[in-house]
């Protein structure tokens, strides 16, 4: 019994000891058992000998482990040792770092068909030249000393110029045509001008040709009150997009010198294939200057004129139209 008695005050001692050299530790930095199962306070330690028995035995016989396991307390200075000892703390693991979108996003590169241009003799596209729904009459010069006048997908050259015909803004029973450009005002952006031939005087200016679209389609849409999203595709409208303007645009002189640039991949077209394609651009364009709509056709009934879709659905929202009728792959 004295043996014993000896054994457990020794241990006690030892475990005094060890609550002494780490009284500086913060609850964070303190995932022992010793903090999980005994008070840091030197009152409790000298409570009365069948606490510290028991303590001594969870000490003793408990295996070693960082997780608690407690159990529950018996006595009123087992409650007072649970209510002060801080929880045991797993160290979490380090929080992920806030997403942050790359500026250099995966571009899928595959090679995509282009339509055969008419060229000059010393190999320059003609222009204006009609592609798609659009007609290109000047592609621009690439700017290669401002990063935003780039990006991984699309090339913004200074003086680019498209038109097409569109629903006009200030008449909702006509068409008109609508001028779309890029500018240089000397800042490190590009300007993406929207000028109606009916509206020559309030041109729409954007920092983007998202911006300057959205903003024709809305008007567009509400003098006609049309419950249609306002939504639009900058680089649709702009013909990026398309493979063909995107192909010659690539090849203007300073593309290879652009750094965030992804080089495309592109083909001529079968001509038997870009006979067809053209055709069809053709008919869309037709009408587009007739109903605003590349994708309705006129079709008679009993003497009278009526639009439909071409599928007989419901039409087409405008913001989605060069997307429907510029599919060339």
């Amino acid at each position: 019994k004295i043996r014993t008695l000896t054994f457990e005050r020794d241990l006690l001692l030892d475990s005094i000891s060890k609550l002494e050299n780490t009284n500086k530790l913060t609850d964070e930095d303190s995932d022992s058992d010793l903090y999980s199962d005994i008070s840091d306070s030197e009152d409790d330690i000298e409570a009365s000998t069948g606490a510290k028995s028991k303590i001594l035995k969870k000490l003793a016989f408990r295996p070693s482990s960082t997780t608690l396991h407690r159990s529950q307390p018996t006595t009123s200075l087992a409650n007072t040792t649970a209510m002060s000892l801080p929880p045991t703390i797993h160290e979490p693991a380090p929080a992920p770092a806030p997403h942050k979108r790359s500026r250099s996003a995966k571009i899928t590169v595959k090679t995509r068909r282009v339509q055969p241009i008419e060229r000059e003799a010393d190999g320059r596209p003609k222009l204006p030249q009609q592609i798609g729904v659009l007609t290109v009459h000047n592609l621009g010069t690439i700017v290669t000393d401002r990063p935003n006048f780039h990006n991984e997908r699309y090339i913004f050259p200074v003086g680019y110029t498209v038109s097409r015909t569109y629903p006009s803004m200030v008449d909702p029973n006509s068409n008109t045509i609508i001028t779309s450009t890029i500018v240089d005002d000397g800042s490190d952006c590009p300007r993406f001008h929207v000028t109606a031939a009916d509206m020559p005087d309030e041109p729409i200016i954007a920092n983007s040709a998202t911006g300057a679209w959205t903003v024709v389609v809305r008007r567009s849409n509400e003098i006609r009150n049309r419950d249609h999203s306002n939504s639009a595709s900058g680089p649709d409208y702009y013909g990026f997009k398309h493979p063909t303007i995107a192909n010659l645009i690539q090849d203007l002189p300073g593309a290879k010198d652009l750094k965030q640039y992804v080089w495309q991949n592109f083909e001529e077209m079968e001509p038997r294939a870009a006979k067809g394609v053209m055709a069809a651009a053709e008919k869309k364009r037709g009408n587009l200057e007739q109903m605003g709509n590349a994708n309705r056709k006129i079709l008679p009934i009993k003497g009278e004129v009526v639009f439909v879709d071409e599928l007989g659905e419901n039409e087409i929202p405008e913001e989605d139209e060069i997307v429907a009728s510029d599919r060339e792959e």
